[in-house]
C-alpha cells in the first residue's frame, strides 16, 4: 500500500518540522513524507520531504482563509484540504498526520496493522487513566478541548474517508477557532463525532503513540537496551506539546502538573529533543515573519480585524476575495463610527488617500444602517412604495447595487427593471444593463449605489431622464424598522 506521511507548519516552525522529518526517514522511511506550508515558501528548501504550497492543497477561497485565522488556526485548518491532495491528486491509499512537534522513536508496526485489518480511521485518544489530583490538563479540560488529539491522525482510503474530509474541510473553511465557551476547538473537536459517524474507526490505546504531557501520569517509564517503554509497552512517538526548546524547565505551556526534573527518566527525552530543534537553526526560523500578518500595503492585520471579518458577513462580503486588500475598510472600523481622524499631509497622495478612506466611511454608515434593518427587504420595500417608486432602476452593480437587488429581487411591488453600469453590459441575473451614454428606458426612479460620487452620476445622466434620481443613502436611511 502507498502510504504518505505529512506534517504542516509555519516557517517560524521549521526547525520543528525538519526534526520530525528526520525522525521519520530513521524510523519508518517506507513512507514518503510531506510538509504542508501554512505560509510563503521563500527560504524553505526540501530535504527528503516534498514541501505542498497553498496552491497545491485546492483551499477553497484561500486569501479569505488565510484572513479569517489566527496563525495556529490556519495551521489546523488546512489539514482537511492536505490529506484529500495526497489522496487525490498524489494517489496514496493511506495518509498519517503529525504536528511538527512530535518526535518518531520507532516503526509504526501497530498502526500498519490496524490499516491491514481494514480500519478507515486511526485516532489516539488524550487520556488512557483516570486523574488523582487538580492539576490541568484534567478531564474537564479534555471535554472541552477535544478527547482525541489531533496532532495524529491515520485515514486511509475510503468512501467513508472521503464523506468525512468533505464534512470536515466545509467545518475548517470558516469555524476553525478557538471558541471553547461554544464547543468548538480548531480542527480536533469535530472529530469527537467521527466514532459514531462512521463505521471503520480504530481507538489506537497502544501508551507508546502520542506520549505527551497529558499523559504522563498514567504511563509508567522504563528504559530498556537504550530504548523507551512506557506501561511496558514500546514508545513509537512522542507529543511534545507546548515545549519551550530554549527553556524546558516548565515542560509545556499548556500544563501546571510537573516541572522538567519531576518527570523521572522521561527528562532525558525533553532534553535530546529540545538539543535537536536547537541545532536545526531554530534561532533563525522562528524570527521568519508570516506571510499572512499584514495587508498588501505593508499594515499589520490585527487580531481585532480578523475577529470583526470572521464574525460578521458584511464585512465578509464587502472584503470580497481578497481581504488583504481591503485595509481601508478596518481602518474605518476601528474608529467605530463614521467621523474619525484625517489623513495627515497636504501632498497629492495623502488627499487621494483621504478621498478613498471618506468614500469606506460613507460605505461603512451605509451598511451600518442596513444591518441594523430586522428585515431589510420589507422596509426598503414599503420605503419605495410609499414614495410611489415601484419600477426601479440601479446605477452601479457593484456590491452595494447587487446587494440592493438581492435585497428586492423577491419583492412582489418594486420591480427592477434594468441597471446601469459604465464597466459592463451584459445581464446581471436576468436584468438588463444599459451604459450611462445609452437611451434608457422607461423607470419611476433611478437609485445610485455608488452614493460617494452621487453628485456627479446625478449631473451626467439628469438630462436623459425624466423621473427621480436619488442615492441608496436615501433609501437606506430613509428605511423604518418593521
Amino acid at each position: 500500500m502507498k502510504t504518505a506521511v505529512f506534517t504542516i507548519g509555519s516557517r517560524n516552525y521549521f526547525a520543528l518540522v525538519k526534526t520530525l522529518m528526520g525522525s521519520l526517514a530513521d524510523t519508518n522511511p517506507q513512507w514518503d513524507r510531506f510538509v504542508g506550508v501554512a505560509d510563503s515558501l521563500q527560504f524553505l528548501q526540501e530535504d527528503g520531504y516534498k514541501l505542498l504550497s497553498i496552491d497545491d492543497i485546492d483551499l477553497p477561497h484561500p486569501k479569505q482563509m488565510e484572513f479569517r485565522y489566527s496563525i495556529m488556526e490556519f495551521n489546523t485548518a488546512i489539514k482537511p484540504f492536505i490529506f484529500k491532495a495526497l489522496f487525490k491528486k498524489f494517489g496514496y491509499d493511506r495518509v498519517i498526520y503529525l504536528d511538527p512537534d512530535i518526535f518518531v522513536y520507532d516503526k509504526m508496526e501497530e498502526l500498519e496493522e490496524a490499516f491491514d485489518r481494514g480500519s478507515s480511521f486511526v485516532l489516539t485518544p488524550h487520556f488512557t487513566g483516570l486523574w488523582d489530583d487538580d492539576k490541568k490538563p484534567d478531564e474537564v479540560s479534555i471535554l472541552l478541548s477535544g478527547t482525541y488529539n489531533c496532532g495524529f491522525l491515520g485515514l486511509a482510503k475510503s468512501d467513508e474517508t472521503y464523506d468525512f474530509l468533505e464534512w470536515w474541510g466545509e467545518k475548517l473553511e470558516k469555524q476553525c477557532i478557538v471558541d471553547i465557551e461554544h464547543g468548538i476547538f480548531v480542527d480536533q473537536k469535530w472529530v469527537d463525532l467521527v466514532p459514531g459517524f462512521f463505521d471503520n474507526v480504530f481507538i489506537l490505546r497502544h501508551e507508546g503513540y502520542n506520549t505527551a504531557y497529558w499523559n504522563l501520569s498514567h504511563r509508567k517509564p522504563e528504559k530498556r537496551d537504550g530504548k523507551f517503554y512506557y506501561n511496558n509497552q514500546p514508545l513509537r512517538f512522542f507529543h511534545f506539546s507546548g515545549l519551550d526548546p530554549s527553556n524546558i524547565e516548565n515542560v509545556s505551556k499548556h500544563q501546571n502538573r510537573y516541572k522538567i526534573d519531576e518527570i523521572g527518566i522521561t527528562k532525558e527525552l525533553f532534553e535530546d529533543y529540545a538539543a535537536a530543534v536547537l541545532s536545526n537553526d531554530h534561532a533563525s526560523y522562528r524570527t521568519m515573519p508570516y506571510a499572512f500578518a499584514t495587508y498588501e500595503n505593508g499594515d499589520p492585520v490585527s487580531d481585532a480585524h480578523r475577529h470583526m471579518y470572521k464574525c460578521n458577513r458584511w464585512i465578509q462580503e464587502m472584503c470580497g476575495e481578497n481581504p488583504f486588500a481591503k485595509n481601508e475598510i478596518f481602518a474605518v472600523l476601528d474608529h467605530g463610527q463614521v467621523g474619525g481622524p484625517r489623513v495627515g499631509g497636504d501632498n497629492r497622495a495623502a488627499s487621494a488617500a483621504q478621498k478613498k478612506l471618506d468614500k469606506f466611511r460613507n460605505y461603512f454608515s451605509i451598511m451600518n444602517k442596513w444591518i441594523k434593518l430586522r428585515d431589510a427587504a420589507a422596509s426598503m420595500e414599503k420605503y419605495l412604495v410609499d414614495h410611489g417608486y415601484t419600477k426601479i432602476a440601479i446605477y452601479g452593480m457593484g456590491e452595494l447595487g447587487m446587494r440592493l437587488y438581492e435585497t428586492l429581487k423577491d419583492s412582489e411591488q418594486v420591480k427592477i427593471v434594468y441597471g446601469i453600469d459604465k464597466l459592463m453590459k451584459a445581464p446581471v441575473k436576468g436584468v438588463e444593463v444599459y451604459k450611462p451614454d445609452d437611451e434608457l428606458p422607461e423607470a419611476n426612479v433611478i437609485i445610485i449605489s455608488a452614493t460617494f460620487d452621487f453628485s456627479a452620476i446625478k449631473k451626467s445622466i439628469a438630462d436623459k431622464v425624466d423621473y427621480p434620481i436619488i442615492s441608496l443613502e436615501e433609501v437606506v436611511m430613509g428605511c423604518d424598522d418593521i
